[in-house]
Order: structure tokens, then C-alpha cells, then sequence
């Protein structure tokens, strides 16, 4: 695909890693310090969205693993090539979504009876701010000011990640609001590339489309969170074949994600639930159309009426002067 996009380009390589394997996590860092080759950008991009519950083979839930874990690891164990490659660039790509976390649930993190989807994917997009923030303090104290770290929120991007979790209506619906996937890229690549990042000296930031500063959640800049976090996730990656290492760890959850019992997925009245609301989408969607018609119609209606008026008013002018 880079080629395609680029066919003059002739060094272009396809390094892999699996982000929900920590050993490929490991052995990928490695691999590229073994090159000796400078990191000018790194791109934390991959995750999953609200897929069934399941665990990594390091034992640890797959989004929290993957979208959060995983980049973690990758990021430093490379910090200290970016480090010698400065300047340099970190993008960690979160959601807005982030906003709907109520916190880290680290007590609950791996309990397949408390998971609810999209709690624990916006969790994990709430993660990747808190890990940004606190990364870039961390270098900020040892005085590394040309590592710039940064979060993007790209948008609601037309992606098969996204539409596959779209019912038929919500599809409708979103796509007004969607971005093509060349626009959901420009944020990133503003934030990876732009000279404002150095000229306006940016560090721990939140990004939103396209290519604006923003501001992310009120937790997203919960210093204390972001710290007990990071001891959390070091403390998964040293003991990543234990399963009770949150048991073992110091942080204590500040909220508590779960669902109400028969909020948890599969169960009839979240179905039930599920289509009540489609129903009132669709009826809402419905209303609004019939309403812009009906004004459309009354336009016609009224012009067409006062067209009438005015030509009965001409032939009664006439005939007053006949």
C-alpha cells in the first residue's frame, strides 16, 4: 500500500509486532535497536474496539492489551533511540470516547462477569492520554525537551473497525458525521509532522480533527491517576504471565465501571434495550424529515397561493379600469 502511494520510494520495510503478545512486543524492540537505525516518529496507532471479552497470552483483557499495554511497551522500549534520534515524535491516537470512562477499573480489569465493551475500550482511549501526560512529565524532570509527546482524537473515521460495529441505521445516521479515511489521517500526520509542535513548544497535548488543539476530559489530566496507572501497566509487563499482579500492585481503582447486571452484554433486555433506541433514532430521524418536507411543501403552498392573489388583483385592476 506505501508503495502504492509512493512509488519513487525504494526503503520501504514491513517490520511485524503483535501488541497483545508482549514477548512480540520485546523481540520487535530488539529487532529494530539491533539495526541502529534513528526513530524520528512513532505512530501508536493499532487497537480493537468493543470485541467480545477475551483475554491476551500474557493474561491481560484484549483492549486494554492491545490499545494501551502493548503501545506502553513498544514506546519504552524505543524511548531511548528516540531519545538519541531528537528531535523526535510520539503520537499516541486516543478517541473521544475517552470522555465516557469514569476511570481505570483496575480491580475489575480482566473479570469477564464486569466487562462491558465500550466501557473498556474508552477506558483504554482514556489510558492513552494518561500515558502520554505522565511520559511526557517523566521527561520533562529529566529535562528531555525535544521528545515531544502527544495525543489525537482523529474522528469518527469511516473505517471496517468502525462499521462493523454499526447497526444498518446507525450507519445511515453516522455517515453525515464521518470523516473519509484520508481526513481521519490528517490529524495524525499534523501532529507527527508540523513545525507548530516545536514552535509552540507542545507537550502531553490533545489533538482533535482536523489538526485543532483541543482539550480532553477532566480525568485525562488527573496527574495522581496517570502515575498509579503507569505503576499498573509496569507492573503487568514485569509479571506479565501472572494473573493476579493488579492483586499484588498498590494502585487502587478511583472509579468503578460496572454495568448494572442486566446491562451485560447478551442479555434479552439489552437487546431489547439495543432496539428501542434504533427504533427512537429511527422515528426521530423520521420526524425530522417529515418536518423539513412539510416546511418545503407550505413554501410551495404559499408561493403558489400568492401568485393566485396577485394575478385575481391584476384582473380585477382591469377590469376596474375597463
Amino acid at each position: 500500500m506505501v508503495k502504492s502511494l509512493l512509488p519513487t520510494a525504494t526503503q520501504v520495510e514491513f517490520m511485524q509486532v503483535d501488541l497483545m503478545d508482549l514477548s512480540s512486543v520485546h523481540a520487535f524492540v530488539e529487532a529494530f535497536r539491533q539495526r541502529h537505525l534513528p526513530l524520528h516518529m512513532l505512530i501508536n496507532n493499532a487497537g480493537v474496539m468493543a470485541p467480545p471479552f477475551s483475554l491476551s497470552v500474557d493474561g491481560i483483557e484484549s483492549q486494554f492489551a492491545t490499545n494501551h499495554v502493548g503501545h506502553h511497551a513498544l514506546t519504552i522500549g524505543l524511548l531511548p533511540v528516540l531519545e538519541a534520534s531528537a528531535p523526535s515524535r510520539v503520537v499516541m491516537v486516543s478517541s473521544r470516547a475517552h470522555v465516557r470512562a469514569p476511570g481505570i477499573d483496575f480491580a475489575n480489569m480482566n473479570n469477564p462477569h464486569s466487562y462491558f465493551s465500550w466501557n473498556w475500550y474508552s477506558q483504554s482511549k482514556l489510558a492513552n492520554i494518561l500515558f502520554a501526560r505522565e511520559l511526557s512529565r517523566q521527561l520533562e524532570v529529566r529535562n528531555v525537551m525535544n521528545v515531544y509527546i502527544n495525543v489525537v482524537h482523529p474522528g469518527v473515521v469511516r473505517t471496517s473497525t468502525t462499521t462493523s460495529h454499526q447497526h444498518w441505521l446507525t450507519t445511515l445516521v453516522m455517515s453525515m458525521f464521518e470523516l473519509a479515511i484520508d481526513d481521519g489521517a490528517k490529524t495524525q500526520l499534523y501532529v507527527a509532522t508540523s513545525d507548530d509542535i516545536v514552535t509552540h513548544n507542545w507537550h502531553g497535548e490533545y489533538f482533535v480533527p482536523i489538526a485543532r488543539l483541543g482539550t480532553c476530559d477532566t480525568l485525562g489530566l488527573n496527574a495522581v491517576l496517570g502515575r498509579r496507572l503507569w505503576a499498573f501497566t509496569e507492573a503487568l509487563i514485569r509479571e506479565s504471565t501472572t494473573s493476579d499482579v493488579h492483586d499484588d500492585c498498590d494502585c487502587l481503582p478511583t472509579a468503578t465501571l460496572l454495568p448494572p447486571p442486566f446491562l451485560v452484554e447478551g442479555s434479552t433486555l439489552l437487546t431489547v434495550l439495543t432496539v428501542t433506541f434504533y427504533v427512537i433514532v429511527g422515528l426521530a430521524v423520521l420526524v425530522v424529515l417529515v418536518g423539513i418536507s412539510f416546511c418545503w411543501l407550505n413554501k410551495r403552498a404559499d408561493a403558489a397561493f400568492d401568485g393566485t392573489y396577485a394575478a385575481m388583483d391584476h384582473r380585477k385592476l382591469i377590469s376596474s379600469h375597463a
